[in-house]
């Protein structure tokens, strides 16, 4: 509690686990995990962070060797206190970077921006999110035809709506400029004011997901 800058940082690591921690009040980020494998965060608390919660980043994209970095079971809420945007509750890079049964809530900006190949973002709850901004989503990737291999599954995305923008400028899931090589399956979307918008790319499947109370299904 009560740091000024970042709480746990992990670089250059393999077989680092934290588990059931409580990181709160930093006027930075939670916890930052580079250049490292088989290694991650499980049911833990972040909350009420000046910028970012979560950066799981490594693996190699030149030979898709994947990192097997983790988030499970986590809570996450209030992130982007000092930097309102672009300072998401998960930041995820690189390759074979799992996401699986958190639950994050009430963020301003986006909940979880990514890059790169063979990332899996499994049976989350996005709840209360992008509520601050426009032209944004609760997940978001951008500017590559190369980010191939990503599965986004099994979410629930809640009240995906901002209370300052004309409706349809705020997605549940945004694959803006080209971004490529998603699939889309089995996330139930309620009450968003968008919930897929496809921009572009090649290789995108949405395939047997669920939408209520939306304003418009998606592009």
């Amino acid at each position: 509690h009560y740091f000024r800058h970042d709480v746990i940082t992990v670089g250059d690591s393999a077989h680092v686990r934290l588990d059931g921690c409580v990181i709160a009040n930093s006027g930075r980020n939670g916890v930052t995990i580079t250049n490292s494998f088989q290694s991650g965060i499980a049911n833990s608390t972040l909350q009420d962070l000046g910028w970012g919660g979560l950066t799981l980043a490594g693996g190699n994209r030149t030979t898709l060797q994947p990192s097997n970095l983790y988030a499970l079971g986590n809570r996450i809420t209030a992130t982007g206190r000092v930097l309102r945007t672009h300072h998401p509750a998960i930041h995820m890079h690189g390759v074979g970077v799992h996401v699986r049964n958190n639950m994050v809530w009430n963020i301003g900006h986006s909940a979880l921006e990514l890059s790169g190949n063979n990332h899996v973002i499994d049976g989350n709850e996005f709840r209360d999110i992008a509520w601050e901004c426009g032209d944004c989503g609760a997940v978001v990737a951008s500017h590559s035809l190369s980010y191939l291999g990503n599965t986004i599954s099994n979410n629930v995305f809640r009240n995906i709506r901002s209370l300052f923008t004309e409706k349809g400028t705020v997605r549940a899931i945004f694959l803006q400029d080209h971004a490529s090589g998603f699939t889309i399956i089995g996330n139930h979307f309620i009450n968003a004011s968008d919930a897929v918008l496809i921009g572009g790319g090649r290789q995108n499947r949405v395939l047997m997901n669920t939408f209520q109370g939306f304003t418009i299904i998606g592009n």
